[in-house]
């Protein structure tokens, strides 16, 4: 499953720590996935056009964001491959958005990360950003089983919460909103496939008790919550995940966007 433009969609070349790849710099991209500059620029506008038509759709149900000129915004987004991805409600928000003088973004998601290497980002990294705004989405990593004889959950949940919290709070005393979002839906039979020999193993009873820290979390700090799970389960998990039934696909972020959005827009206006 892992073709060149699979690998270019989700950012795979960003590393832990940051070595100066500029994703725009498409001389650099496309050596790394090894494409050609005509199939780069064609990849990366089909991600475009799609994050474009997502926006259009959002704006025409919630009218054109508005955002403060006379503020500095400083948005940081926390969390895994699923805000990586470069057709992710991360990429819906910034078509919305737009370039503007006064917004700063830093994408701090990496493919693979968990809340504990968010935990350790934070000094100097996140801290030195100083944002005002983070959305954070963290945890599809951290609930996954191995799926053999120890049923070992990546990340226990006492440590996931932990960690979460420490963020959360962190990021509050510096004057920051922070959006915490609960988590993605999964689909174990495309994954079986996709992800065959992986051992991994995603169960629902483990999945709530992550979304129910996030939302006590969020709450014990005054974070704004996106709770997502009534949202979700109005939809099979096949029909919003990609073809490795772990990543939101392009519906599925539009989904998520519209729900971050009446959130997000308050705090720019």
């Amino acid at each position: 499953m892992f073709e060149n433009e699979f690998n270019l969609s989700f950012n795979l070349h960003k590393a832990y720590t940051d070595i100066g790849i500029s994703v725009d710099d498409r001389q650099k991209m496309a050596c790394i996935y090894d494409l050609s500059q005509e199939e780069l620029t064609a990849a990366l506008e089909r991600f475009a056009c799609e994050n474009r038509q997502n926006a259009e759709t959002l704006e025409k149900e919630f009218g054109p964001l508005a955002v403060n000129s006379q503020k500095e915004f400083r948005i940081a987004y926390l969390g895994d491959s699923i805000t990586s991805y470069r057709m992710s409600y991360r990429c819906i928000l910034g078509e919305l958005i737009g370039e503007r003088p006064n917004v700063s973004v830093h994408d701090f998601s990496i493919s693979g990360l968990k809340v504990s290497d968010l935990f350790t980002a934070y000094y100097p990294g996140i801290c030195d950003f100083a944002p005002n705004i983070a959305v954070m989405m963290i945890g599809t990593n951290d609930m996954r089983i191995t799926d053999d004889e120890y049923a070992y959950t990546h990340t226990p949940i006492e440590h996931f919460y932990r960690d979460y919290a420490y963020l959360v709070d962190k990021l509050t005393r510096a004057r920051c909103t922070v959006i915490a979002v609960t988590l993605p839906p999964f689909c174990m039979e495309k994954m079986n496939v996709a992800l065959d020999g992986w051992k991994i193993l995603y169960q629902q009873k483990t999945a709530a008790e992550y979304d129910a820290a996030i939302c006590e979390i969020a709450q014990k700090y005054n974070a704004v919550l996106v709770d997502m799970r009534e949202v979700y389960p109005q939809y099979d998990a096949a029909q919003i995940t990609i073809e490795d039934g772990l990543h939101l696909n392009s519906h599925g972020h539009y989904l998520l966007t519209r729900e971050i959005l009446p959130k997000l827009a308050p705090l720019l206006a």
